[in-house]
């Protein structure tokens, strides 16, 4: 027996220690934390005072800014969920649209400063109020998304977290846009783009220690101390079926 078979035949042994859930068992559990993240998120927005709250801001505006937006945050999630190609394929791709999204949002933001001057007497929103929603919102999609993928990446676990993270604040954002009636550069930079910034980092941490494939040691022989292989793409694709 060669040393490549038996490589083969600990790796088999590794994955088939360890039962998978099925295809429809992991569409199951997709869809129900994916309405949970939906409920908890709009939850919290309602809880918080909803569009009303932004009312000295013209909605017409309001609606503008908050659509281009969850453009951008579609944008980042179509890529997210294209991330067994874009991880082998293209990851620098992936690396730069999530570094680079707490950037367009401040310059989208920026956009809009001026455009509608708050009412008189009417107080701004406190950057520590738009920074603590933004992270309550995506607290859920994030970790939904962490429980979904737990174990799958092959290649770049703290890449794909990092942009979870990004994608969970970016459409948590929208939620704030819409709730904020604030667009000063200050603010914005606070309030908005930190908490992106944020999540970026948190999910980047979680994703290295709970995205990638685990080690699995290989069934002991006689004679041989137990060693620690890494199971390669063949769990990872019995995960994903």
């Amino acid at each position: 027996m060669n040393a490549s078979t038996s490589l083969k035949e600990r790796v088999l042994a590794a994955a088939a220690s360890t039962p998978s859930p099925t295809r429809r068992q992991g569409e199951r559990l997709g869809a129900r934390l994916l309405a949970l993240s939906l409920v908890t998120s709009l939850g919290l927005f309602v809880l918080a005072g909803g569009i009303a709250h932004g009312r000295d801001r013209p909605l017409a505006l309001t609606v503008r800014m908050a659509d281009g937006w969850a453009l951008a945050s579609a944008v980042l999630t179509w890529l997210l969920l294209r991330r067994r190609e874009m991880l082998v394929s293209f990851p620098r791709l992936l690396l730069v649209t999530t570094l680079a999204c707490p950037v367009a949002l401040f310059e989208w933001m920026a956009h809009f400063q001026g455009a509608s001057p708050p009412l008189p007497g009417s107080p701004p929103s406190p950057d520590w109020a738009c920074l603590a929603f933004t992270l309550a919102g995506a607290a859920t999609p994030l970790g939904c998304f962490l429980r979904v993928y737990r174990g799958v990446e092959l290649e770049r676990p703290d890449l794909l977290g990092a942009a979870a993270g990004t994608a969970a604040g970016a459409w948590s954002g929208v939620l704030a846009i819409l709730w904020c009636p604030t667009t000063s550069p200050w603010h914005v930079l606070l309030g908005h783009v930190t908490p992106i910034t944020v999540l970026t980092c948190v999910g980047s941490l979680l994703g290295a220690s709970m995205l990638g494939v685990r080690a699995r040691p290989p069934p002991a022989r006689h004679g041989q101390a137990q060693k620690p292989s890494r199971v390669s793409c063949i769990e990872a694709s019995r995960r994903y079926k």
